[in-house]
């Protein structure tokens, strides 16, 4: 006599028997991270790592070399960044999204390098500066030998390449920057008890105030240098001498690049010149 206990005791006398099979249930694993997207749930399937969503930078063609701002004249440079800075499109270019990809027509470079001379001021908060950047942008000049320089045109006054927005970003690859140049202000008056200091210059080849991203670009030739310091006053008659030596202050020195000028020696009875304005890198 065959005696069965337990509540699955039919199911397991039918098992030995032969009349029933027992099935095998699998349960996958839980992906580590959830992706409502069917490419990242077919990603955790196989086991491959789920990765962050990335968006496609938009691709701007510049197809002219000039340094202009008008329609008919081909995608300038400075078409392309404003056309990125508003979300527009310029003279048939594609439209900026704010997050671009600007990048150059190989018939630019058809007889050997090119250059694009800056010439013309958009801001001036702080010191003339040619080009300014406000979204998400990054500049890939050409490979190879045929190289672009980004420089400020020779015949103009001084000014800086680019300056970069709060917020904003720029990515530089390939490209040189020539030829940028900052120049602080120099210091007011004379003044009794101490002469003004010269105020900085800030980059002369981008002022950065986001994010720079340099790759395989050269920064050549730009200049940065502090305002000169005015000398200081007499306390008690005299003439004050210009050359920080003598019995008053002299005129601070002119910054270097990232350098603070020096302030003048203060004299026995005059007061010490103001010093010259520090000078930023770049």
């Amino acid at each position: 006599m065959l005696i069965l206990s337990g509540k699955n005791w039919v199911q397991n006398y039918f098992l030995r028997m032969g009349w029933l099979k027992r099935q095998r249930i699998r349960l996958r694993r839980r992906p580590s991270c959830f992706q409502a997207s069917p490419v990242a749930a077919e990603c955790a399937r196989f086991g491959l790592e789920c990765l962050e969503d990335r968006t496609l930078l938009s691709t701007i063609t510049v197809t002219a070399l000039a340094d202009t701002f008008q329609a008919g004249t081909g995608v300038t440079l400075r078409d392309a960044i404003y056309a990125s800075n508003h979300h527009t499109s310029i003279d048939g270019s594609l439209t900026g999204s704010g997050n671009d990809q600007i990048v150059f027509a190989s018939s630019l470079f058809t007889t050997g390098p090119a250059t694009i001379n800056l010439s013309q001021v958009i801001d001036t908060t702080w010191g003339p500066t040619a080009l300014q950047v406000g979204t998400q942008i990054e500049i890939d000049g050409p490979t190879g030998n045929n190289g672009l320089t980004i420089a400020r045109d020779s015949s103009v006054a001084d000014l800086r390449l680019f300056e970069v927005a709060s917020g904003a970003s720029l990515t530089l690859d390939d490209v040189t920057l020539s030829g940028g140049v900052a120049q602080g202000a120099n210091a007011g008056g004379t003044h009794v008890g101490g002469g003004g200091g010269g105020a900085a210059g800030l980059g002369g080849a981008i002022l950065n105030a986001g994010t720079l991203t340099i790759v395989q670009s050269t920064l050549s030739g730009n200049t940065a240098s502090g305002g000169q310091g005015r000398y200081g006053g007499p306390t008690f008659g005299g003439t004050p001498w210009n050359d920080g030596a003598g019995p008053f202050g002299g005129t601070g020195g002119v910054g270097g690049p990232g350098t603070a000028g020096t302030a003048g020696s203060p004299g026995g009875l005059g007061s010490g010149g103001g010093g010259g304005g520090g000078g930023a890198p770049g």
